[in-house]
C-alpha cells in the first residue's frame, strides 16, 4: 500500500510542496501535512483501495 501511496503522491509532491512552501514556509508543517495524507490514505476502506487501484 505504501508503495502505491508514493507513486500516486509522487505526481503531486512537487507543486504541493512549491505552493506550501510559498504561502507557509514551513517544511516540519509540510511535512506533518504530508504524514497526516498518508494516515488518511492508509485509513480509507478496503473497498476504495481497490477502486483507487486501476487508476493510472
Amino acid at each position: 500500500m505504501q508503495a502505491q501511496w508514493e507513486r500516486r503522491f509522487a505526481r503531486h509532491k512537487d507543486e504541493l510542496e512549491w505552493l506550501f512552501m510559498e504561502l507557509y514556509n514551513d517544511r516540519a508543517a509540510l511535512d506533518a501535512l504530508e504524514a497526516e495524507m498518508f494516515a488518511a490514505y492508509a485509513g480509507r476502506s478496503a473497498e476504495l483501495h481497490m477502486t483507487a487501484a486501476w487508476q493510472p
